[in-house]
C-alpha cells in the first residue's frame, strides 16, 4: 500500500551500517569531551611559535638597547660603560610609614641632619642613606631621577637599561622586563589626537634596530605592553622647555592610563617636576660619590688609560706611565664636592697631561679641545649654544647650524684632510639626506662635533649637545646682546647651567637682583646662588656676594634649622677653603643648633685641625651636638678621630654609641672591618652596638652574622636585637615610598575622619581634612598626611605646614621639609 511490498533489509549493510555509526558518536564524544584539550594544544603549539619568532625581536632589540647604553656616557670613546661606571645611588627620602604600623629602623643621621636635595654629594659625605634604582622600584611607582647637569642622570639610565637588557644578575626579576630605552628628543608624538600611543615608540626603536627585526617589531612592541612587562627608560625630560615638558607629561599621563602595569624611569631637572607627581612618579635624588667610589673610579681610570693609551705614548714619547696613586692622592687631597661629570673631567685631564687652569671651570674647555683634537674653537661651539639658549631649545635644526657656523673655516690642512675622507668613506646619514648638495665648512665642523661626541643627532635632522653643561657653558661665554634677565624659575637643566657659568664669567648686577627676588620658605634663589659660585675662585666677587647673605642666614636662630642646614651644605659644597676658619668659631658658639652646624661643616670640610675641637664637643651638653661631632669625626679618615669614635661605642651613653656604630657603617674598607672586631667585645653594650650597625648594611654576609649572633650570643639582650634586626630585614624598606592611595581609600585617614563625624568621597582630595590632621593629629598621623598635602603647593597648606619645621619631633619635623621642597619644584 505504501510501496514497501518489495523492501528487504540487507542484514550484512545493515550491522555493517549500525556499528560505523555507533563508533562515529563514540568518536565523536571522544572529541567533544577532549575539544577543550585539543584546542588549547593547539594554542600553545601557536604561541611556542610565536614566542619563537618575539624570541628573535626581543633578543635583538635587548641587544640594540645594551649597544646604545653602553656608548651613552662621557668617556664612550674610551672605555664601555661596563669599564668605567661607578653604580649610581640615590638619596633616601624620609621614611613614610603608616600610622598603624612602627618604624623598623632608626637612623640617628636624622637627629643631626634634614634631607638634602640639594646638595647630595655633601649628604652622602655624612652618612644619609641610599638607594639603589632596583630598590627604589620596590615601591611600586614611577621613578623620576633628579639631579643638576653632569650629576649622572644620563648614566644612571644607561646603567639600569644595560642590567635589565642583559638579564643580569643584579636586575633579579627586573631582567623579565623588556627595556624601553629612548632619548625624549626622539620621539615624535602628536601634542592630540594621537592614534597609537605606542607608534612613536616603535617608529624611534625601529630606526637603530636590525633590518631583519623590522616586521616583527609593531607587534612585539604592542604584545609587550599590553603584558605589562615593560620597563620604559626615557633620558633628556631634564633638558626641554616648559612647553615641552608639559607635551611630554601629557603623553606620558595617556600612556600610563592605557598601560597601567607599565613602569617608568626618567631623568627631569632638579627643579622642575611638575605635574608628574600626580601620575605616580616620585622624585628621587642621585646621591654623591662616597671618598671609596672616588678612590676606585680613579684606580679603574688609571689602569684603563695606562693599558690604552699611556703605554704606547710613553714609548713613543720616551716618558714614564702616570702612577695611579698619584693622580688619587692629588686629586684626593682637598675634600672637593663635585658632579660625577666634573670629577670624569678631572681625572681623564689629569691624566692626558692638558688642564689648562686653577679654575674649576676650565676643565671643559680643556675637554672640549682635546676631543675635537683642537681641530674646532670654541667660539664655534658657542654660536650653536648661544642658539639653543636664545630659543629656549635644547635642539637646532642641522640647517640653521650648518648655516650658524657657515663664518668659520677650518685651516687648510684639516680641511684637505676631510674632502680627502668624504671622498673615501660613505656619508653620514644627515648628509646622505643632503643629497648632491656641496659640503659647505659648517657642514665639516658639524662632522667633527658629532664624531667626536659633543654633538648628538635626534630625530628630524635636529641636533642638541651631548650635555646641558656644555650648552650653558658655550653660551656663556658670548658676550650678550642684551642685559642679563635674571630667571624667574629653571625649568630646564639648559636654563641652570647656563645661568651657572654667566654667575662664573658674567655676574654684573642680574646675580644682586636675583638674590634680593628670593622668598621664604624654599629660598630657591639663594640656594642657587650657593650652587652657582662653586666653580668661582676665592676672590670673586659674586662669591662675596652669596656667602655674606648665607653667613648671616646661618646665624639667624629665628630661621629653621633645616632650612640654615641647606644654606650649610651650600657653603660647604661652595668649596672655599675659608669657610673652615669661620666653622671653627662657631664651635665655640653659646648656641647649641650653631654648635651642631659648625661640627657638620667641619666635618665636611676635613680639615684635621679641627679634629680636637670637634672630640671635646662629644661632651656637649646637647645630645644633637654630640651626635654631630660623631658623624664628623667618621669624615676624617685619621686614626685620632677613628679612636675617638670606638671611645663613645665603649663609653658613651647609648644614643651616642648607636650613633658612633652607625658611623662605621659610612667607611667601607675600615668601618665594617672595626664592627666585626667589636663583635668579639666581652662588653654586651659594645656588641649591641655593633648589632645596630650590621642592622644598617644591606649585604647579604650581613645576614649569616647576625644569625650566628642571635643564637650563640651568651646574653639574650644581644641576641634579641640581632633577632630584631633580621626581623626588620623582612619587612617593608620604610625609605622606598610606595605607591601612594587616594585619601578615601587610606585606612588611617578613614578612621580620623569617622571620628570627626565626616566622610571622605571617592576623588576627593581632603584638604580640610588633612590640615585637621596637623592642626589635631597624633605625629605619626600629621606625618602620613604630609604625604598627601605635598601635591598642593596651596597658601593655606603652606602656611598650616611651615611652623611644623620647628617641631621637637624630629621625624615630623623632617618630612615637613620634604614636603615642602616636593612643593618647590611643582606647579600650583
Amino acid at each position: 500500500m505504501f510501496g514497501l511490498d518489495n523492501f528487504a533489509l540487507d542484514r550484512l549493510s545493515f550491522w555493517l551500517g549500525f556499528i560505523g555509526g555507533t563508533l562515529f558518536w563514540l568518536l565523536l564524544n571522544r572529541l567533544w569531551k577532549g575539544l577543550p584539550f585539543i584546542r588549547q594544544t593547539v594554542q600553545q603549539i601557536i604561541e611556542a611559535n610565536r614566542r619563537k619568532t618575539m624570541s628573535g625581536v626581543e633578543s635583538a632589540l635587548r641587544q640594540d638597547a645594551l649597544r646604545r647604553a653602553q656608548r651613552n656616557h662621557l668617556s664612550a670613546s674610551l672605555f664601555s660603560l661596563d669599564e668605567i661606571v661607578v653604580e649610581p645611588h640615590l638619596l633616601a627620602p624620609p621614611p613614610q610609614a603608616d600610622p598603624q604600623t612602627t618604624l623598623s629602623v632608626e637612623r640617628y643621621a636624622f637627629h643631626v641632619m634634614p634631607y638634602l636635595p640639594e646638595f647630595p654629594e655633601f649628604a652622602t659625605r655624612l652618612g644619609w642613606p641610599r638607594l639603589t634604582i632596583f630598590e627604589a622600584l620596590q615601591g611600586g611607582t614611577h621613578l623620576a631621577l633628579l639631579g643638576e647637569a653632569g650629576s649622572g642622570k644620563s648614566t644612571a639610565l644607561a646603567f639600569i637599561t644595560s642590567l635589565i637588557a642583559r638579564q643580569d644578575q643584579k636586575a633579579a626579576h627586573w631582567g623579565e622586563y623588556f627595556p624601553v630605552y629612548l632619548h625624549i628628543l626622539d620621539l615624535e608624538f602628536q601634542t592630540s589626537n594621537q592614534k597609537d600611543l605606542l607608534d612613536p615608540i616603535i617608529k624611534s626603536l625601529s630606526a637603530s634596530a636590525p633590518v631583519t627585526s623590522l616586521p616583527q617589531i609593531p607587534g612585539f612592541i604592542r604584545s609587550v605592553f599590553k603584558n605589562g612587562k615593560v620597563i620604559c627608560v626615557f633620558d633628556g625630560l631634564d633638558e626641554l622647555n616648559k612647553e615641552q615638558f608639559l607635551n611630554v607629561q601629557s603623553y606620558l599621563s595617556e600612556l600610563i592610563s592605557q598601560y597601567p602595569s607599565i613602569r617608568i624611569i626618567t631623568a627631569v631637572n632638579h627643579q622642575y617636576l611638575d605635574g608628574l607627581g600626580r601620575l605616580s612618579f616620585e622624585p628621587f635624588v642621585l646621591a654623591g660619590w662616597t671618598k671609596d667610589e672616588l678612590t676606585n673610579f680613579i684606580n679603574r681610570w688609571g689602569v684603563l688609560w695606562n693599558n690604552l693609551i699611556g703605554i704606547a705614548a710613553s714609548q713613543q714619547q720616551k716618558l714614564e706611565i702616570l702612577d695611579n696613586l698619584l693622580v688619587t692622592n692629588w686629586l684626593g687631597y682637598d675634600p672637593l664636592y663635585c658632579t660625577p661629570l666634573e670629577w670624569t673631567l678631572k681625572v681623564w685631564g689629569a691624566f692626558a697631561g692638558d688642564l689648562q687652569g686653577a679654575e674649576e671651570f676650565t676643565t671643559l674647555s680643556a675637554h672640549l679641545s682635546r676631543v675635537t683634537h683642537y681641530r674646532v674653537p670654541l667660539a664655534a661651539m658657542s654660536v650653536l649654544a648661544n642658539a639653543m639658549i636664545r630659543d629656549q631649545s635644547p635642539t637646532i635644526e642641522y640647517s640653521d647650524a650648518e648655516k650658524a657656523l657657515s663664518e668659520f673655516r677650518l685651516d687648510k690642512d684639516e680641511e684637505a684632510r676631510l674632502i680627502e675622507e668624504e671622498k673615501t668613506t660613505n656619508p653620514s646619514s644627515l648628509q646622505k639626506e643632503m643629497g648632491a648638495k656641496s659640503v659647505t665648512s659648517g657642514n665639516r665642523i658639524l662632522s667633527i662635533l658629532l664624531e667626536a661626541g659633543i654633538l648628538a643627532e635626534h630625530q628630524g635632522d635636529r641636533l642638541r649637545f651631548f650635555s646641558p653643561v656644555w650648552t650653558g657653558y658655550l653660551a656663556a661665554t658670548q658676550p650678550p646682546s642684551h642685559p642679563i634677565v635674571p630667571p624667574m624659575r629653571l625649568y630646564s637643566s639648559l636654563d641652570d647651567a647656563y645661568y651657572h657659568y654667566l654667575t662664573i664669567l658674567q655676574p654684573d648686577n642680574w646675580l644682586d637682583a636675583y638674590l634680593q627676588r628670593d622668598e621664604s620658605p624654599f629660598y630657591t634663589n639663594l640656594i642657587n646662588g650657593l650652587r652657582w659660585i662653586k666653580d668661582t675662585p676665592s676672590n670673586h666677587p659674586a662669591r662675596s656676594l652669596v656667602l655674606r647673605k648665607c653667613i648671616s642666614f646661618l646665624q639667624n636662630e629665628m630661621m629653621p634649622y633645616s632650612l640654615r642646614a641647606r644654606v650649610l651644605a651650600g657653603c660647604v659644597s661652595s668649596n672655599d677653603t675659608a669657610l673652615t676658619l669661620l666653622f671653627k668659631q662657631f664651635l665655640a658658639s653659646a648656641s647649641s643648633t650653631m654648635r651642631t652646624l659648625a661640627a657638620l661643616g667641619c666635618g665636611a670640610l676635613q680639615d684635621t685641625k679641627t679634629i680636637p675641637n670637634l672630640i671635646s664637643l662629644l661632651n656637649d651638653e646637647h645630645p644633637e651636638t654630640r651626635m654631630a661631632a660623631c658623624f664628623a669625626l667618621a669624615c676624617f679618615d685619621n686614626p685620632d678621630a677613628e679612636k675617638a669614635i670606638l671611645n663613645c661605642i665603649h663609653f658613651a651613653e647609648e644614643s651616642l654609641r648607636l650613633a658612633a656604630a652607625e658611623t662605621l657603617t659610612m667607611n667601607v674598607r675600615k668601618g665594617h672591618a672595626r664592627l666585626k672586631e667589636l663583635t668579639e667585645s666581652e662588653d654586651l653594650l659594645v656588641r649591641r652596638s655593633a648589632v645596630f650597625g650590621f642592622s644598617l648594611i644591606q649585604e647579604e654576609w650581613v645576614v649569616d652574622l647576625l644569625e650566628k649572633m642571635a643564637v650563640e650570643d651568651s646574653q639574650w639582650v644581644v641576641r634579641n636585637a640581632a633577632g630584631q634586626a633580621l626581623e626588620n630585614r623582612q619587612k617593608a624598606n620604610p625609605f622606598i615610598p610606595p605607591r601612594q592611595k587616594e585619601p578615601a581609600d587610606t585606612a588611617w585617614l578613614i578612621a580620623f575622619a569617622a571620628k570627626r563625624g565626616v566622610g571622605i568621597s571617592k576623588g576627593d582630595t581632603a584638604i580640610p581634612l588633612l590640615l585637621d590632621v596637623l592642626a589635631s593629629g597624633t605625629d605619626e598621623e600629621k606625618i602620613a598626611a604630609l604625604w598627601f598635602l605635598r601635591h598642593h603647593r596651596q597658601n593655606s597648606v603652606i602656611s598650616q605646614l611651615y611652623p611644623l619645621l620647628y617641631s621637637p619631633q624630629i621625624e615630623l619635623r623632617d618630612t615637613a621639609n620634604y614636603a615642602l621642597w616636593f612643593m618647590s619644584i611643582c606647579d600650583n
